[in-house]
């Protein structure tokens, strides 16, 4: 694997001196891949020997002969990685030594680390890129555990909540509007008794015998069509008493009226127009007049 160069560019030379050159940086990569394991080694060792007998200089020692906090430590890592991995020993001696960086460090991912130990990653860049996306993956897996966890709680605490009881005004009919009520059903009932004796005697009439006097035969006539009118009109007044029960007016449907919008209102205004129409007919015949006919005073 190449550690020492990664962009000469060997094709712009002659094959056998490329050739030549290529085995000479795969003999110094595995000489500074050893020689690396070995200062590890002997760092890890003197680490060892002074913390095993009291002795606090281990910095000063390696500060003494040349090697910087960063460097030591590094190799010490790499040493550390390769103990604990030594039937891999080969292959991490043989990685780009920026990757046996990373994949050494404490706090490397132990997932990323099994990737390159497994040979599915071989480079520092393809290294990140992973890490990129592990990182990508946790903070998904934490958001939607966050999520259900929010869900669960709104469930735990709409099960825990006892029953809603949702009050809704009852609506009381006045004593007054009862009153009215009862009134106009015990005048129904007469009504209704008067045109039921009206159109019994119309029936009486009809089955008189017609053979009498002709004068005789004319009241009766007259006497039908006066009947055949109160019959008409007494009907009349019971179907205006049956709309007045229907329709009994509370405070509560003139509000439920104020507050409708504006199309039910107009609807509303054209049915009303009806009414006041009907009326003014009926007034009119109760004065002797037909509206829009002839008169009959």
């Amino acid at each position: 694997m190449n550690q020492l160069s990664s962009v000469f560019d060997y094709s712009s030379l002659p094959k056998e001196i490329a050739d030549f050159l290529k085995e000479k940086e795969n003999k110094m990569n595995v000489a500074v891949s050893n020689a690396y394991t070995e200062i590890g080694q002997n760092l890890k060792e003197a680490q060892e020997e002074l913390s095993k007998h009291g002795y606090g200089c281990f910095e000063e020692w390696y500060t003494a002969i040349g090697m910087k906090k960063n460097q030591v430590y590094r190799l010490l890592q790499r040493y550390e990685l390769i103990v604990a991995n030594c039937n891999k020993r080969d292959l991490i001696e043989d990685l780009p030594i920026s990757l046996v960086h990373e994949i050494s460090k404490p706090s490397a991912n132990p997932e990323a680390v099994q990737a390159v130990l497994n040979e599915d990653i071989t480079t520092r860049k393809e290294y990140l890129e992973l890490l990129k996306s592990l990182k990508q993956a946790q903070k998904q897996a934490e958001t939607a555990k966050n999520s259900a966890n929010h869900f669960e709680h709104l469930w735990q605490e709409a099960k825990n909540q006892p029953p809603q009881i949702i009050e809704r005004p009852i609506e009381v009919v006045p004593d007054s509007l009862k009153k009215k009520i009862e009134n106009l059903e015990f005048e129904n009932n007469d009504l209704r008794h008067g045109y039921k004796n009206a159109k019994q005697k119309l029936l009486e009439y009809e089955v008189k015998d017609t053979a009498e006097f002709d004068e005789e035969k004319s009241r009766r006539q007259l006497n039908k069509l006066q009947l055949d009118a109160n019959y008409n009109s007494l009907e009349v007044r019971v179907h205006i008493n049956k709309f007045l029960e229907k329709v009994a007016i509370s405070s509560y449907m003139l509000g439920a009226i104020a507050s409708s919008d504006a199309p039910t209102k107009k609807s509303l205004q054209q049915g009303i127009q009806m009414l006041e129409e009907f009326t003014k007919q009926i007034k009119g015949a109760i004065n002797g007049r037909i509206i829009g006919g002839n008169s009959n005073e």
